[in-house]
């Protein structure tokens, strides 16, 4: 049985990136609650999680999910949660034998542990490259945090 596609998928349109450009250096911003607004799809096999697209900070999933691997989810976690820090959006995760369960608003999918990690993995990657390249030194915020530590173990 080949392996199922997990994809957290996004797109930050070029003015709010210009936005995170200009507000990087006030001291009253937080870039997880802030900056970053994009269009969310989160997918297994193309059976989406979410009301596609969801409007919300691309950090803050990024920085959450990176939290929640560093924690140790899915391999020596059994639960975790993602909390939208400014909306009411949360997604439940729970281990299940092999399998993660994800479950928001009435809508429950099923992943296995391998494409989970992979999908996340991928995911944070990829905000990080665009954050790196679009708004220099964006990844040394503080909260912005759990993000930098997990690039420091991916690479490692």
């Amino acid at each position: 049985m080949p392996m199922e596609q997990f994809q957290i998928q996004f797109h930050v349109p070029d003015w709010e990136w210009k936005k995170a450009n200009v507000h990087r250096y006030g001291a009253g911003v937080q870039p997880v609650v802030d900056l970053f607004y994009g269009d969310v799809a989160i997918s297994v096999d193309s059976h989406p999680l979410l009301d596609s697209p969801y409007n919300m900070s691309v950090a803050d999933l990024a920085s959450q999910l990176a939290a929640l691997l560093l924690e140790g989810f899915p391999t020596r976690r059994s639960k975790g949660l993602f909390r939208q820090l400014d909306d009411s959006l949360e997604i439940d995760f729970a281990v299940e034998g092999e399998d993660v369960i994800m479950s928001t608003g009435g809508r429950t999918l099923t992943v296995g542990r391998a494409a989970f990690v992979e999908g996340v993995t991928s995911f944070i990657l990829e905000f990080a490259r665009e954050a790196q390249r679009r708004v220099p030194e964006a990844l040394k915020w503080k909260d912005l945090t759990a993000v930098q530590e997990f690039l420091a173990t991916a690479v490692a």
